[in-house]
């Protein structure tokens, strides 16, 4: 019996020999895919990738460790066997490498300078452009997946047509330097970058149509090999119960609505919500026979004081009342509307001039343009909130409504003004804003996660606060006794 004991006790050892060892896959730093982050005073590694291989390594029941390298340094890594693995890169890319499962795509599209007069759909189109003059600009290490694109690439006689840097935070900012007019990138990597930087008004984005499977590169020397076909099924394993659309939800949703936050439709939006609470102010200052320079002041505090604090809440940098546009718009509108009102005071007859100007008649066009502030303002305020900061959907809400109400409620406080905003205002704002964030979160899968359906969840939102305050104020369902008053109101109905 004691030699099948011996036996049995070094199978076992050699069989969880693999489990205690510990595998080294070497990760190259790529927003959001893969990054260092250093909350507290403790250095952290994260991003998609990062815990995409932590979970594989769970479930396969190994233990990892997270090797950081240099773009530049990743095939003398792999040559040098000092790693076991790469992390993120496309397949078929490197050398000596096999490769797991696609467990995610990258999109790659071309960039251009605002400026440029180039326009191009195909990857031949873009390279008809290319000179000496105007190289294309591309990290070295990246395959682009097309062939007509990577044989112009690798062709030496075309060196001088292209300028390669090891990483995308190089290339863009040669980039915004003026250095390059134009270069291929990972559309999510730049998105992230760019704003960032917040450098979005000086690029434009083109569609190349480029997509490239990403898999765990597996050395051939590492013991991963033995792994390998556990590994794919892990992988399978993971895009069925959701795993990988949770992780696409969490690290790349913020970066497809970071685009979308500089979409003019979303810019229109926006300015309807300044140019609204402007005209709010002025009609309320107006009737309260405020001079020029007081409602201005009070515009100041109903346009302002909600996007100021969200700036403050989420990125403690106040960005919104440093763009001139906006200031000059309430400014304007305040100028225009009482020259206006000047004139009309001018007229000699009363009869027209009760007409043109009545604050019975005119409550609810300043009703109106409250509704449509405080409509505007929530969705900014939430899709800022989700790219600004590390938060969870009902805070989300939550800021969108401190950007949406805040001002009205501190200025009607500070000038002791009467308002009808107690009429389901904030609450209005806070349901909405929090429905518009959940839908973000749950919304599973980022490949899905579109354009479209950013703009449709934004107009449902749109309407959906603009109508509810408008029945609010019809039906006068204030904030206290809102059960007793919606019962009315359903009574009635």
């Amino acid at each position: 019996m004691r030699p099948f004991y011996f036996l049995f006790l070094l199978v076992s050892l050699i069989g969880s020999s693999f489990g205690s060892t510990s595998i080294k896959i070497g990760w190259v730093s790529r927003l959001p895919y893969s990054y260092q982050t250093n909350n507290y005073s403790i250095s952290q590694v994260s991003g998609l990738d990062i815990d995409f291989i932590r979970d594989l390594a769970r479930r396969l029941n190994i233990k990892v460790t997270l090797v950081p390298i240099n773009e530049k340094d990743v095939l003398r890594s792999i040559s040098n066997h000092e790693v076991d693995a790469i992390l993120g890169y496309p397949i078929n890319s490197l050398p000596n490498v096999t490769w797991s499962e696609s467990y995610r795509q990258e999109a790659y599209v071309a960039y251009l300078s605002a400026n440029s007069k180039e326009y191009f759909y195909t990857p031949q189109q873009l390279l008809d452009t290319i000179s000496e003059t105007n190289p294309l600009g591309l990290t070295s290490a990246r395959n682009l997946g097309d062939a007509t694109l990577n044989d112009f690439i690798n062709d030496p006689r075309n060196s001088t047509k292209t300028h390669k840097t090891h990483n995308e935070s190089d290339l863009l900012e040669e980039f915004l330097q003026g250095s390059l007019n134009m270069f291929i990138g990972d559309r999510i990597v730049f998105s992230t970058l760019l704003h960032k930087l917040h450098q979005w008004k000086y690029v434009r984005e083109i569609n190349l149509d480029l997509h490239r499977p990403i898999a765990l590169g597996i050395l051939n020397h590492s013991p991963l090999m033995q792994k390998i076909e556990d590994i794919n099924l892990q992988i399978t394993a993971m895009h069925k119960d959701g795993k990988i659309d949770r992780l696409f939800t969490q690290y790349l949703t913020p970066a497809v609505l970071m685009h979308t936050i500089d979409e003019g439709w979303l810019r229109l939006i926006e300015l309807i919500g300044i140019v609204s609470f402007a005209i709010y102010a002025f009609i309320h200052g107006f009737y309260r026979h405020m001079a020029f320079v007081k409602t201005v002041g009070f515009s100041m505090v109903v346009v302002f004081t909600g996007p100021v604090l969200k700036d403050i809440l989420t990125t403690g940098h106040i960005e919104f009342f440093r763009n001139p546009y906006y200031l000059s718009v309430v400014i304007g509108i305040i100028f225009v509307a009482h020259a206006i009102i000047s004139t009309l005071r001018s007229l000699s007859y009363r009869q027209i001039r009760t007409y043109i100007v009545s604050e019975n008649k005119d409550r609810w066009i300043q009703e109106i343009t409250c509704a449509l502030g405080l409509a505007s303002y929530t969705i900014s305020g939430v899709l800022y909130a989700i790219t600004s900061a590390d938060t969870g959907w009902f805070w989300e809400g939550m800021l969108g409504t401190i950007t949406a109400t805040s001002g009205l409620l501190i200025a009607h406080e500070l000038y002791k003004l009467p308002s009808k905003i107690n009429f389901l205002f904030v609450e209005i704002s806070f349901g909405w804003g929090t429905l518009l964030a959940l839908y973000f979160t749950l919304s599973r899968s980022t490949i899905n996660f579109d354009q479209e359906s950013i703009f449709l969840a934004v107009m449902t939102t749109l309407f959906g606060i603009f109508l509810s305050r408008m029945l609010a104020l019809y039906h006068q369902i204030s904030s206290i006794g809102f059960g007793r008053r919606l019962r009315e109101t359903l009574d009635n109905l």
